[in-house]
């Protein structure tokens, strides 16, 4: 992955990969591949299972990048439609991970929903008023 040549592989080292990694783990490095991050490595000096739990928990808390990874993917099979080329494979996104995203869209929304109610209308701040511009205030005067 690491490498660039994550879209290159024969199917034996994809499977290796794949099995090597779990399939969450995997579905992460490729959500980083499709968002333009450098992939997640687990250091070696540590205890495996300790590395995939801290994988998980970073996978599980980064909603942004899955946000810009299925958008990424969005596009890749579109610009696919439109040029009649093979879509690419759909972006497996853990359970853990799916709720983590409607989470924070259901946030989202409540935020928004509050800011709205204090708004009353919507505006936010004070209200502007329009300043008549004389000869006395800044800028050029005007002509009569």
């Amino acid at each position: 992955m690491e490498g660039g040549t994550f879209d290159r592989l024969d199917a034996h080292e994809i499977t290796r990969l794949y099995l090597g990694m779990g399939a969450e783990v995997w579905a992460w490095q490729r959500a980083r591949h499709l968002a333009g991050v450098s992939p997640w490595r687990a250091s070696p000096g540590f205890v495996e299972s300790g590395e995939r739990a801290n994988a998980t928990d970073m996978m599980v808390r980064d909603i942004p990048l899955w946000e810009r990874a299925i958008a990424a993917l969005a596009a890749e099979r579109a610009r696919a439609v439109r040029y009649g080329t093979p879509e690419p494979a759909p972006l497996i996104i853990p359970p853990a991970v799916a709720a983590a995203i409607e989470a924070h869209k259901a946030a989202m929304r409540e935020r928004a929903l509050r800011r709205r109610e204090r708004g009353g209308d919507g505006g936010g701040g004070p209200e502007l008023v329009p300043v008549e511009r004389g000869g006395g205030g800044p800028g050029p005067p005007r002509k009569a």
